[in-house]
């Protein structure tokens, strides 16, 4: 199968069946490390860009087509008007090759005709009375997410943010400092020094064919995403309760930060999860971590209230700060889903409090740049328990660093 009749089936299980873009690229292993890379960006270009993939050629019909004909013209649309050294010919044929493939190949002619217009005419530039609505199709964001973004912060920094979210950034790495100490990283020249984590690290090349990733010396993980354990401050000897923990990046950071010397019980409520934070803690020797299956709304009654020095909620949330590499979030999230999350994460709040002790911690993060479920949310806890205070707090904003967005707030209970 080649490679871009593979994008065509991956886009078609991440935007019509809801998979998400990197867990169906992984199922693809019979390619090449070029071919591979070239798969890689027909599919998240395609997705990053699909609102304005579909604005260049809807001129074209008269209907919209059924959503497999919508992947296939946009992939195809993606490569004429991003990947230069892919011939418009080549581009014409894949896209009526893979077109003859369902359907009984009915909509060959549409997608040869579509094409074909689109050639000749060429790209239409986005010039529209509203800059919102211009941004909004430019960068395939829904308008909703672009005005609330500007209502929340401004409308240089929500247009500043939608641009981010389609670049494509290098993959962060995280120094596993209990196997190597960053000085030996450093004597290899093809690592670089990251800009938020004190332990982050970049590789030039392809870092999944090196001793450090096979042997674990380090661990892919977004430098925002390490920074929330450097903010949370374990220290030796805490005991610490991590709620939300699969895969169990953080819980593995925090017990590194206390060289291994403390307790942290990292739940989550499904098994086939928790056996990734298994496999991580045991992959890089790891013993402070022990895990359990456990619904985090169930904790009380599992695990002792009262009893933890630390207690991170890394919170389910609506993802809006890793766009650049889930580019589907954007096409799939709508304003009540966001409202059903708040809710689960004032549960998940409450929960939280019941099982730090008196002048213990907790934090509470979350991947989203969203007020209603970062700050607001802390605002409206702590209008709700007196006995805690805010004694930090810090949004990232992926631009600041080229890193993932992430909120975090640190509460300490008083009383």
């Amino acid at each position: 199968m080649n490679v871009r009749k593979h994008a065509f089936d991956v886009l078609c299980q991440v935007l019509i069946k809801g998979q998400y873009s990197n867990l169906a690229l992984r199922k693809i292993d019979d390619l090449n490390e070029k071919d591979q890379a070239l798969l890689s960006e027909i599919v998240y270009g395609t997705i990053q860009n699909y609102d304005y993939l579909t604005y260049q050629w809807q001129r074209f019909v008269k209907k919209m087509p059924k959503k497999e004909v919508r992947c296939l013209l946009n992939m195809s649309i993606y490569q004429l008007l991003f990947l230069d050294k892919i011939p418009d010919y080549a581009v014409l044929d894949e896209a009526i090759m893979i077109a003859k493939t369902f359907n009984k190949g009915s909509y060959k002619g549409l997608c040869n005709a579509v094409l074909r217009q689109f050639i000749k005419e060429r790209e239409i530039v986005v010039e529209l009375d509203d800059p919102e609505q211009s941004m909004a199709i430019k960068t395939s964001h829904p308008l909703w997410l672009i005005k609330m973004w500007s209502s929340h912060y401004d409308q240089a920094t929500a247009f500043a943010i939608c641009e981010y979210d389609n670049k494509r950034k290098a993959t962060a790495l995280r120094i596993n400092t209990r196997m190597i100490n960053k000085q030996s990283i450093f004597d290899d020249e093809r690592f670089h020094r990251g800009k938020l984590a004190e332990s982050a690290v970049y590789y030039d090349g392809n870092i999944f064919n090196t001793h450090y990733f096979k042997k674990h010396l380090v661990s892919v993980q977004d430098e925002a995403s390490q920074y929330v354990s450097i903010f949370a401050d374990p220290k030796k000897g805490d005991r610490i309760l991590d709620m939300c923990s699969a895969p169990g990046t953080k819980a593995a950071h925090m017990a590194m930060i206390t060289n291994d010397q403390g307790h942290i019980d990292a739940i989550d409520i499904y098994k086939h999860r928790v056996d990734l934070i298994i496999t991580t803690c045991e992959n890089l020797n790891l013993k402070s971590v022990h895990t359990h299956v456990l619904d985090a709304l169930e904790v009380t009654d599992h695990l002792r209230p009262a009893s933890y020095d630390l207690v991170l909620l890394d919170a389910p949330c609506s993802g809006l700060g890793v766009l650049s590499h889930k580019p589907e979030i954007k096409l799939r999230i709508r304003p009540e889903d966001i409202d059903e999350l708040v809710e689960l994460q004032k549960r998940l709040l409450d929960k939280a409090s019941q099982m730090v002790k008196t002048k213990g911690r907790i934090v509470y993060s979350t991947c989203t740049i969203n007020k209603k479920e970062n700050e607001k949310q802390i605002e409206s806890f702590l209008s709700l328990n007196s006995d805690f205070i805010l004694i930090d707090e810090k949004m990232i904003l992926p631009m600041e660093y080229d890193t993932d967005g992430f909120y975090m707030a640190k509460l300490q209970r008083i009383g």
